[in-house]
């Protein structure tokens, strides 16, 4: 199949300072062996080499466009990648991930052979220096779904999730989301991702294409994960999201899903503040009771003998 024939690609990628791992990256994209891509790169005011490290491999192939703005956010810098490029179909791609080679190309054929309301879904693992690393153990995820949204209820409830740079879709279906929410600072993938889902047709699951998660290095996902402005941006982001999945279905399965994120709050929430009863109230509205998040772990064991909240409680004056 010519390039004539093919639909275009565009990877839109974010980045703020990322030149440590932002070429490495580059060049994966542009070894895919699908080569009708565009490689969309919007650098968010980066204060290191970002830009300068972009615009090179962009004067050297013309799939690669790069464009500059001062800092205001991943959203900002995925929402300009989008308006700025013109591909058929879309991918999000994070700075310091990488993709095995055929991955965009697997994924293309399935989109193909099916409907513009269409999500393709994807494998993915954690490395930290060699992608050699990365297993790709089972997950309940990897399957097909004939309803998305029951795709976000196994996550919610499972504690499962797909990285941003899983999923292909097509321009139609992005531009029907409106775009990522500028308020969403943390979870803003779920949030975004929650939409898209909410209004997708259904989801094919593609297998053997992967997505390799970079670990042991400081993001905005990894660093201060427990300061209260955090905890704060979390709790919004799972109120914003509850509120798009309770829009189109009230489900006891959503609603415990719901749940499971709140009390993933009071877990990390200082005991008795103001937003750890905020998050009991939010899974009392639902009526639901709070629960330990994962209903399998020693912990959890403990929780079902003296209660969630005691465990808590006593954890609390533990840290004392």
């Amino acid at each position: 199949m010519d390039n004539a024939d093919k639909p275009l690609v565009s990877v839109l990628m974010p980045v703020y300072n990322g030149e440590k791992f932002l070429a490495t990256t580059i060049k994966n994209i542009l070894a895919q062996s699908y080569n009708n891509i565009e490689l969309i790169i919007v650098d968010d005011g980066s204060t290191d080499a970002s830009y300068n490290i972009a615009t090179s491999y962009a004067n050297a192939d013309e799939r690669v466009k790069v464009f500059t703005q001062s800092n205001a956010g991943a959203w900002a810098a995925r929402n300009r990648a989008f308006d700025e490029s013109t591909g058929e179909y879309i991918m999000y791609m994070d700075a310091d991930d990488l993709l095995s080679l055929q991955k965009i190309e697997r994924q293309v054929q399935f989109l193909m052979e099916n409907d513009t309301s269409t999500v393709i879904s994807s494998e993915w693992d954690i490395f930290y220096h060699d992608i050699s690393e990365a297993k790709f153990p089972q997950r309940n995820i990897y399957k097909n779904y004939e309803r998305p949204i029951d795709l976000v209820t196994d996550m919610l409830n499972t504690g499962n999730m797909m990285l941003t740079s899983c999923w292909l879709m097509t321009r139609e279906l992005i531009k029907d989301t409106g775009g990522w929410d500028k308020d969403i600072t943390i979870n803003d993938d779920g949030v975004f991702f929650t939409k898209v889902l909410t209004l997708a047709s259904k989801v094919i699951f593609c297998p053997n294409a992967h997505v390799y998660y970079r670990r042991g290095h400081e993001s905005l996902s990894t660093s201060d994960i427990y300061s209260e402005s955090k905890l704060q941006a979390l709790f919004y982001s799972y109120m914003a999201q509850a509120e798009i999945l309770l829009s189109v279905d009230s489900s006891l399965a959503i609603k415990t899903g719901i749940a499971r994120n709140m009390s993933l709050v009071m877990c990390k929430a200082k005991y008795g503040s103001p937003l750890y009863h905020k998050a009991i109230s939010k899974i009392e509205c639902l009526g639901q009771k709070p629960l330990h998040p994962y209903p399998y772990s020693k912990t959890a064991m403990i929780c079902k003998i003296i209660g969630f909240e005691n465990f808590l409680k006593i954890r609390n004056l533990w840290k004392k």
